[in-house]
């Protein structure tokens, strides 16, 4: 028996600091999950806060990635503002049968 311990496979703590915006997406099995923008690899680019380019990448990310017999998966989700970490307001909503749709009051 080994006293070694296994280090974790992604150290997610730069990324939620730097992301500008967080989906955290539920899924029919219950289980939930964030996915950070990554703005860390796009820092002064046009991706950085364009909302629509983050729903396109989700929607291809969450939706289409999927492994086979995973699709529709999604139960619900929401995109939101990433402030280190912590939730700001809400810029979209994903709808099962319309897919991520942007909030009109933003």
């Amino acid at each position: 028996m080994s006293n070694r311990q296994e280090k974790p496979a992604f150290d997610a703590t730069a990324l939620k600091a730097e992301a500008s915006l967080v989906a955290i997406v539920h899924f029919i099995d219950g289980n939930k999950r964030p996915f950070y923008s990554g703005d860390v690899r796009y820092r002064g680019k046009w991706q950085h806060k364009n909302l629509a380019y983050w729903l396109q990448y989700w929607k291809y990310r969450i939706e289409f990635e999927a492994c086979e017999g995973w699709k529709d998966r999604v139960l619900e989700g929401a995109i939101f503002e990433n402030h280190n970490g912590t939730r700001g307001k809400k810029m979209a909503q994903y709808i099962k049968g319309k897919g991520w749709v942007p909030l009109e009051n933003n």
